[in-house]
């Protein structure tokens, strides 16, 4: 408390602060609980992508999100999906980058999938190994940070986020979206379990329709509990 020449207090110093980066983090604790029920209630990975970006950038300053997967021979990054603010440079921006790709190490997308870190860029219109320099400018885009998502081992995809202003890197929003994807990955394994059991159940499903055989299960009381 600050007081002034007749003891009177004029101001108050730290409290608020304390008081805006407690509802700041009750807000994040919040949000990422939303975000691991709707994650958990996606059908597959392009899904779980989908709602990750579209909640992340409402909730936040980031006003452009993009998902990145590996294609099918694993040899460079292809556009899954793009989310963004009502903005029409955006919607160029998203047009355009749609019709790249991106192989290890290259792009903000190919760093984050080569170091399996994230990686932050203050201001891509300055960074040489932005490949999308002249319609980030032209969009007005400025800091930009990329995400890996890992699946066990194996990065599954990258998610990359982008601001209107220059900004240094922000280890609270880093720590927020690392725990945000760790969920992700968790729900993408247990989805592509379930697509792997989905998928041998309608094997065996096809080869027990279609054989001439009979076949059948009974249990200890000799009840049949399936026949073909």
């Amino acid at each position: 408390v600050i007081s002034d020449s007749k003891g009177r207090a004029v101001q108050m110093v730290g409290t608020v602060q304390d008081i805006t980066e407690r509802k700041r983090a009750e807000e994040e604790v919040v949000l990422l609980k939303t975000l691991t029920l709707s994650i958990s209630e996606s059908k597959d990975l392009h899904d779980a992508l989908i709602v990750t970006l579209e909640k992340v950038c409402s909730a936040t300053s980031w006003v452009y999100g993009e998902a990145w997967i590996p294609d099918p021979e694993g040899k460079c990054l292809v556009r899954d999906h793009a989310f963004f603010s009502r903005v029409d440079t955006l919607e160029k921006f998203s047009e355009l980058s749609g019709r790249f790709t991106f192989s290890f190490g290259v792009g903000l997308p190919g760093r984050a999938w080569s170091i399996k870190k994230p990686v932050w860029v203050k201001d891509v219109t300055l960074d040489p190994n932005y490949l999308r320099a002249p319609i980030a400018r032209e969009a007005g885009l400025k800091a930009g940070v990329a995400f890996p998502v890992f699946s066990d081992e194996e990065i599954v995809a990258v998610l990359v986020f982008y601001m209107f202003e220059a900004h240094e890197k922000s280890e609270r929003f880093v720590s927020f979206v690392s725990s945000v994807l760790v969920q992700l990955g968790e729900v993408i394994k247990r989805k592509c379990v379930e697509e792997s059991l989905r998928e041998s159940e309608e094997r065996l499903r096809a080869i027990l329709d279609n054989t001439t055989a009979v076949v059948y299960i009974k249990d200890i009381q000799g009840r049949y509990t399936f026949i073909n």
